[in-house]
């Protein structure tokens, strides 16, 4: 995605407005297309395990960035207090 940018980046200021907007549409339809063609997933908060074809995964909750920060926090604070030790 990053190097689409920065090619369309380029076309655009070489004038060549239609290849920067092809680039982008291109981009565009292959993310679209990844999408559609990529199953869904489940991902342990805790662990980061990622389980695929699980059977009803739909009676899962689905992502929660707000408990996903939670574990992070708490994973970092734990490698903190592993490293340093207590105080």
């Amino acid at each position: 995605a990053v190097l689409s940018l920065a090619a369309s980046c380029v076309a655009w200021y070489y004038y060549r407005i239609y290849i920067a907007f092809g680039i982008l549409f291109g981009m565009a339809l292959l993310d679209a297309l990844l999408f559609f063609l990529c199953n869904n997933a489940l991902q342990c908060y805790r662990c980061g395990a990622i389980y695929r074809d699980v059977d009803d995964l739909e009676l899962h909750p689905s992502f929660d960035l707000e408990v996903h920060e939670r574990y992070r926090q708490q994973a970092a604070r734990e490698k903190e207090f592993a490293e340093d030790g207590p105080r």
